[in-house]
C-alpha cells in the first residue's frame, strides 16, 4: 500500500532546494484508493456552510486532482465571492483558506487571480496578529494555527515578513502551541509547514540569514520532536482529526527524524480503517485528512502550475475495477450454485432411473 517518493517543494521553493531539503511521502495504493470514496462522499454531498469549509473542500480537491465539475464551479463561485466581498472582514487564517484555495492550481478557463490587493490584506492581518500579541502577553488576535497559516500562505503568495521577526516567534517553547498543557498537533503541523516555505525562500543566504534559517530549522526539528511524542500505539498522532497535517509536516521534515521513528505504513492503515467507521463525515475534517493519504501537502499549492486531474480517473477506473471484480465474483457463485443444482439434479433423475429400474425388474420377476 505504501509508495515513497523524493519530491522537491514547489514554486519558487524549487530553485534553493539542497538534497537536504528533499522530502518523502507515503501514500495510499492506486488499488487501494476506493476506500477514499467515503471522503469524496462527504465532500461531495455535504453543504457547505461556511466561508472556511468551502475553501477546505476546494483546496484539498484542487491539490489532489480530484475533478467535480458542478461542485468545483459552486465551491468557485463561494470561494471567489468569499475573496471580492468578505475578505476585510474575516480573520487572517479564512483568508489564507481562501487565497490557498484559488491559487492551488491554475485553469486557462479561470478568470480570478491571486491579487496584491488580497496579499497586501493578508499582510495588514498578519501584522494585526503580531501588535496584538506585543500588546496582550504574547496572545495573537486568533490563534496560532491561523497565525501560521497567515504565513503558509504569504510565503506561497510571495508577501512580505520578516524573517527575523519569524524565527523570534515561532520558538517551540511559545505558549501558543499548547491548550491547557497539552500541545497542539495540528498547530505545531502547520507552523513546521510556515516554516519550512520560510526556510526554503530565504534567497541571498548571507552570513546573517544563514543564523537566522539555522534558527528556524531548529524550530522546526523540535516541533517535529513535539509531534512525534503524540503518536499513539496504533499510529495515528495526537488524535484522528490532527493526524492528516501531522503527516504533512512529516512528509516535508524527513531530514529531522529517524524512519524507524515514524511507521507511515501503519498511520494509512488506522486512518482507512477509520475512514471506513465513518469518522470524516464532516466536509472540513475529509478535506483535511485526504491530502495526506494522496502523498501531497500544502506546499503543493502553486498558482502558476496548471491543475493536472488525473487522480479521480485512478478512483473511478478502482471503482469500476471494484464494480466488475464483484459482478465476476458474484457471477461465479451463480455459476458454482447452478452448477452444484445441475449436478444433483442429474443424480437425482440418475437415481430416479435406477429406482424405475429396479421397479421394472421387480413386477418381471
Amino acid at each position: 500500500m505504501r509508495q515513497l517518493h523524493q519530491l522537491p517543494l514547489v514554486g519558487l521553493l524549487l530553485f534553493f532546494l539542497t538534497p537536504s531539503q528533499l522530502f518523502k511521502t507515503c501514500e495510499v495504493n492506486e488499488d487501494d484508493r476506493f476506500r477514499l470514496n467515503p471522503l469524496l462522499s462527504t465532500m461531495s454531498y455535504s453543504i457547505c456552510t461556511s466561508e472556511v469549509q468551502a475553501a477546505n473542500v476546494l483546496l484539498s480537491l484542487r491539490l489532489v486532482g480530484i475533478k467535480r465539475q458542478n461542485l468545483e464551479q459552486k465551491l468557485m463561485q463561494e470561494v471567489n465571492d468569499t475573496a471580492v466581498r468578505k475578505a476585510s472582514n474575516i480573520s487572517s487564517g479564512q483568508l489564507a483558506w481562501t487565497m490557498m484555495a484559488l491559487g492551488a492550481c491554475h485553469n486557462p478557463n479561470e478568470t480570478f487571480i491571486i491579487d496584491l490587493q488580497l496579499v497586501r490584506l493578508l499582510e495588514e492581518k498578519f501584522q494585526e496578529e503580531i501588535e496584538n500579541m506585543r500588546a496582550h502577553n504574547g496572545n495573537p488576535l486568533t490563534n496560532y494555527y491561523q497565525l501560521s497559516q497567515a504565513l503558509l500562505a504569504l510565503c506561497l503568495f510571495s508577501g512580505n515578513y520578516s524573517v527575523t521577526e519569524i524565527a523570534e516567534l515561532f520558538t517551540p517553547e511559545n505558549k501558543n502551541y499548547y491548550f491547557g498543557n497539552q500541545f497542539s498537533v495540528d498547530t505545531g503541523a502547520m507552523a513546521v509547514l510556515a516554516l519550512t516555505c520560510v526556510n526554503g525562500s530565504i534567497i541571498n543566504r548571507q552570513p546573517e540569514d544563514e543564523k537566522i534559517s539555522m534558527s528556524i530549522n531548529n524550530h522546526t526539528e523540535l516541533l517535529i520532536k513535539k509531534i512525534l511524542s503524540e503518536k499513539k500505539e496504533n499510529g495515528l498522532i495526537g488524535n484522528i482529526y490532527s493526524t492528516g497535517e501531522a503527516m504533512q509536516a512529516l512528509f516535508v521534515s524527513s531530514n529531522h527524524y529517524n524512519e524507524s521513528e515514524w511507521n507511515c505504513q501503519q498511520t494509512l492503515d488506522t486512518v482507512l480503517k477509520e475512514i471506513s467507521q465513518g469518522a470524516f463525515n464532516i466536509p472540513t475534517a475529509a478535506a483535511q485528512i485526504l491530502p495526506a493519504l494522496m502523498g501531497k501537502t500544502y506546499l503543493n499549492v502553486n498558482k502558476d502550475s496548471p491543475c493536472v486531474y488525473t487522480s479521480v480517473q485512478c478512483l473511478e477506473l478502482n471503482m469500476l475495477s471494484m464494480n466488475v471484480k464483484k459482478k465476476e465474483e458474484k457471477l461465479a457463485s451463480i455459476i458454482v450454485r447452478y452448477t452444484k443444482a445441475k449436478k444433483v439434479r442429474s443424480l437425482y433423475e440418475k437415481w430416479e432411473l435406477e429406482q424405475l429400474s429396479c421397479l421394472n425388474s421387480w413386477e418381471l420377476s
